[in-house]
């Protein structure tokens, strides 16, 4: 459609897409600064996709089932304790952080398993990195001096 003149905001009606996301795939795909190549389109589109990684919760299905057996019964190791042993254990030297494991735990997915409550804290919230804040506001009234 470019080769035949046709606008971006014709093509996008066309395709039912937004103009500037044309505009943009044009410029994107475009080289040396006179055509728009498919061919290079789809190639990177292709290199992209092909990047993207298996979007397991935890990394691998193996480190998934790992974490899920070992938070629960009988063992309830908490998130670090299941770093270091998986590092430890597995063959293929799979590794895992404890922050990794404790966002799986907090995310929604997770939520339904209710895996919060077989860590050591068994908090449903998770708190803030620092911990609560102590506040002071001074005395209690009308209690006696020691």
């Amino acid at each position: 459609m470019l080769e035949k003149g046709i606008s971006h905001q014709d093509i996008a009606r066309k395709l039912n897409r937004n103009q500037s996301t044309i505009s943009r795939e044009t410029a994107r795909n475009t080289k040396y600064g006179k055509n728009y190549i498919p061919c290079h389109a789809h190639a990177r589109y292709e290199r992209i996709t092909r990047k993207q990684r298996y979007k397991a919760p935890l990394k691998s299905p193996e480190i998934f089932l790992y974490v899920r057996e070992h938070l629960r019964h009988p063992y309830y190791w908490s998130p670090e304790v299941i770093s270091g042993r998986l590092k430890r254990e597995s063959k293929s030297k799979l590794t895992i952080t404890p922050e990794c494991i404790y966002q799986y735990i907090y995310s929604k997915k997770a939520k339904r398993y209710k895996l919060w409550q077989y860590l050591p804290s068994g908090r449903k919230k998770r708190m803030i990195k620092k911990g609560r804040k102590v506040r002071n506001n001074g005395k209690a009234p009308n209690l006696p001096c020691l």
